[in-house]
């Protein structure tokens, strides 16, 4: 090696160092920081590392705040812009569990925020100031999964005895019961009018609700297992196992490339040209949802990605993982 390449070698060297010293020191925790500057990962920083399981992640409407719920029952708040940890949100007498979802999801207008326990209740909380407003019980459901309607008048609950619940949030009464899920409800999704609720079981079925009457309009067999269900922001398709469908028949549209292992939580970015899913091969991944073509496969985790959501301007994807540790990633386009 000759002297000038030598130093070359030595200034880079130094540069990238300097580099991650000034991330640390910036309170950012980034992942893969090298990769980072390489522009590979898009892993931004890492938001929260912790020793509790991360069970669920979700945004406010409005991309302030980050909500992450852990396996000891707790929802931690975080600020977005400066990745600041803002308060912990506690609820009474709540054993860890190490299998439970601790599923956690903010309201259509950010207003109120859900949580779901093994004991079969579902914790509510008035945001942004994390008061506490009550709960919503109903003995012997263990709350798998949430979801509220697009108006923020409903809230759906899916139990690991297969029910589907249907909650007032007005007066905090439950007006409707779906059955017909022989496993646990994993995910839910209302459409984006709110006139339809899907589901998806480990049973390998994708069922489409009528909200209005509670008849089921649809059942769909999906292989691999899905654990995540999302509508598209038009309505037009349903993403689920490995595939997208079209509702209301639930007929297959096509299938997301790279997915045979399918695509576990999944959501859609807010103006529908992308699909992201964490996996249980500690992977996130993006999709173009016009044609499912992958647009990039990202490892960062140390365990399964069992939680994704993108921030309102759809630049970010938040992801929760096993090991502790919720991370931030720049989203892919074309």
């Amino acid at each position: 090696m000759t002297r000038t390449s030598k130093w070359i070698l030595a200034v880079t060297l130094t540069g990238l160092a300097i580099t991650g010293l000034l991330a640390l020191r910036a309170d950012l925790h980034p992942c893969g920081w090298i990769d980072t500057l390489l522009k590979r990962s898009g892993c931004l920083c890492t938001l929260v590392a912790q020793q509790r399981p991360v069970t669920g992640v979700d945004v406010s409407p409005d991309g302030n705040l980050v909500a992450v719920s852990t396996n000891d029952g707790q929802v931690t708040l975080w600020r977005l812009a400066d990745r600041k940890h803002l308060r912990t949100l506690l609820v009474p007498n709540v054993a860890m569990s190490a299998a439970h979802s601790y599923d956690v999801a903010f309201s259509s207008d950010g207003t109120l925020l859900a949580l779901g326990q093994p004991d079969g209740s579902i914790a509510l909380w008035q945001m942004p100031e994390g008061t506490r407003i009550g709960a919503l019980v109903h003995p012997g459901d263990s709350i798998l999964s949430l979801a509220f309607s697009p108006d923020g008048k409903l809230l759906a609950s899916g139990a690991a005895i297969g029910r589907i619940r249907i909650w007032r949030l007005a007066d905090h009464t439950a007006i409707q019961d779906l059955e017909g899920h022989s496993d646990g409800v994993m995910a839910l999704a209302f459409s984006p009018e709110g006139s339809a609720l899907a589901a998806a079981s480990p049973n390998s079925t994708i069922t489409l609700w009528d909200i209005d009457d509670g008849t089921r309009l649809a059942a769909a067999a999906s292989s691999p297992i899905a654990t995540g269900v999302a509508f598209s922001p038009d309505g037009s398709v349903l993403a689920a196992g490995r595939r997208l469908w079209r509702p209301p028949d639930l007929q297959p549209a096509w299938d997301m490339g790279d997915a045979e292992g399918g695509m576990g939580n999944v959501t859609f970015s807010p103006d529908g040209t992308v699909l992201a899913a964490g996996n249980a091969w500690y992977e996130v991944r993006w999709w173009r949802a016009s044609d499912g073509k992958l647009l990039r496969s990202a490892t960062g985790h140390r365990d399964s990605v069992n939680s994704v959501a993108f921030t309102p301007d759809g630049e970010v994807l938040v992801s929760g993982s096993l090991d502790g540790t919720v991370r931030l990633w720049r989203v892919p386009r074309g």
